[in-house]
């Protein structure tokens, strides 16, 4: 019996294809398709579906027949209130993105990496495919549980315009989940146990509404659109990270992902700055008093950006640089761009540099008369906080080592300060002079303790330049080999303007 082979539409032709809605439309991604079709036809989806639908059902009959009582306002009705939700959030927050925790790694165990490779779908559109197929899940959640809200209208009162936009924070905070959730599935066993750990974490104490969690126990301060839009702001710009990052993790080493990196911690950095200037404006307002919450809101989420930058820029310094044409190309016709945009812990460290400055024009916004952040000593002792581990990570060949480095390196240093807050009421002993000398020479004891409080005279330039002397130090052996990597990059890049003939595009320059 003859078979037709068939081949994949052309996608053009895949865009004009009419859909007549009895089927998924052809000009959705095959990734997503395929995930979509998988996940709502796997039974874990219809058991987490069925389960929750059963117990608002339970829920609500209880309730309703509690109503004659006049038990459905007041403590009662919050109780019911409580459980509604925690029923909601441990299904779409907890429940179905940590079905996301084998979203890779089964592709990994299956050995299909090699087949998805092969079609024209990049290492971003199979992550973003699996991503969107699971909020597509969570979103026919929430679109199950509005009726019961539109219930709990007619029982109780409550706000139905309210519940609506807690249940668009709760598709947020599924969505940043779901991404760590991704991400933690290209990792190891032993990382992927430390994410679970920490999300379940995470879901009970942050959003579970029995535990009293910081997002509901908060009483919703930052209710209406303005908390959503806070929110957004400090939840979506993570979940990018953490998506970039696990694409990163799957992509082939001809991509440039630390250009990547770098542009979104470079957005980060502008809008912790723009928040920092709104709740700055807000205090100077005359409406200061009815916006307190909304001023700390985005202090917060300002200093949520600046803990995720700081991460990006750590591992930008943990680097190597990748020494392939394809790489420094698109850096040809303006080269000093490829200082910042290309991989290397040495573009790292200059990319570091860049930060730094924009961390001193965020710390004069936040700071006020007399703040500390204000202190034109504080951000280059941060910055020396954060350098100072460097050199000793490029004793290690690999980036997992390194990062056991750096961080071993940054809990030494603690070690003098700790030793000094047990030993401080034998003051003049030799012991305690060395430790004193230790805490004031490396950078991040000396940010830790402000310099001269002791005698209350407060710090100044003079006691923050031991750290700063200490760093160049210990950086001092590493300079050479910082300015032989920088020369090296802008060489491969002055060898991209004359191609060589025959020379393939991924080819070492």
């Amino acid at each position: 019996m003859a078979t037709t082979a068939t081949t994949p539409r052309d996608p053009a032709t895949r865009r004009a294809a009419p859909w007549h809605g009895d089927d998924l439309p052809a000009w959705l991604s095959p990734m997503l398709v395929k995930e979509l079709r998988q996940g709502l036809q796997s039974g874990a989806f219809s058991l987490t579906f069925v389960a929750l639908q059963g117990g608002l059902v339970l829920l609500f009959a209880v309730w309703i027949a509690m109503a004659s009582e006049g038990a459905t306002t007041g403590p009662g009705g919050q109780v019911f209130r409580r459980l509604f939700w925690f029923l909601f959030v441990t299904a779409s927050v907890f429940l179905i993105p940590l079905r996301a925790l084998t979203a890779l790694r089964s592709e990994e165990v299956g050995q299909t990496f090699d087949l998805l490779r092969l079609t024209r779908l990049s290492s971003t559109q199979i992550v973003a495919g699996k991503w969107i197929a699971a909020m597509a899940q969570v979103v026919l959640i929430a679109v199950a549980v509005m009726p019961y809200v539109v219930l709990q209208y007619f029982l109780g009162g409550y706000d139905v315009v309210g519940d609506l936009l807690v249940i668009g924070a709760v598709i947020l905070l599924a969505g940043l989940v779901t991404a760590a959730a991704l991400l933690a599935s290209t990792k190891t066993p032993l990382t992927r146990g430390i994410i679970i750990a920490a999300i379940a974490i995470f879901c009970f104490f942050g959003l579970s509404p029995v535990s009293y969690g910081v997002f509901f126990g908060m009483g919703m301060s930052l209710s209406g659109s303005t908390g959503l839009a806070l929110l957004s702001l400090a939840t979506v710009p993570v979940s990018v990270v953490l998506l970039e990052y696990a694409v990163a993790a799957i992509a082939p080493r001809s991509e440039n992902h630390a250009a990547r990196k770098r542009l979104l911690a470079l957005l980060l950095v502008v809008l912790a700055i723009l928040a920092v200037t709104a709740a700055r404006l807000l205090s100077e307002s005359a409406l200061a008093a009815s916006t307190q919450n909304e001023q700390i809101a985005l202090v917060w989420a300002s200093l949520l950006a600046w803990g995720v930058v700081a991460v990006i820029v750590i591992g930008e310094m943990l680097g190597d640089a990748v020494p392939l044409r394809v790489i420094h190309e698109p850096f040809r016709r303006f080269p000093p761009l490829a200082v910042l945009f290309t991989p290397g812990w040495a573009t790292g460290v200059v990319f570091a540099l860049v930060v730094g400055a924009a961390f001193i024009a965020w710390g004069n916004l936040l700071g006020g008369p007399g703040s500390g952040l204000r202190d034109a000593t504080f951000a280059p002792v941060a910055g020396a906080a954060v350098l100072f581990p460097i050199p000793f990570t490029r004793l290690m060949r690999t980036v997992p080592l390194r990062a056991v480095i750096y961080w071993l390196v940054m809990v030494m240093t603690l070690l003098p300060l700790a030793y000094l807050s047990q030993l401080n009421r034998y003051r003049g002993g030799v012991g305690v002079v060395i430790l004193e000398f230790l805490s004031a020479a490396l950078p991040l004891p000396n940010l830790l303790v402000t310099p001269g409080a002791s005698s209350g005279e407060g710090g100044g330039f003079a006691d923050r330049i031991a750290p700063l002397l200490t760093t160049a130090l210990v950086w001092t052996p590493l300079v050479p080999a910082l300015g032989t990597e920088i020369t090296r990059g802008l060489q491969r890049v002055a060898a991209c303007r004359t191609p060589r003939d025959g020379a393939p595009a991924g080819r070492a320059a």
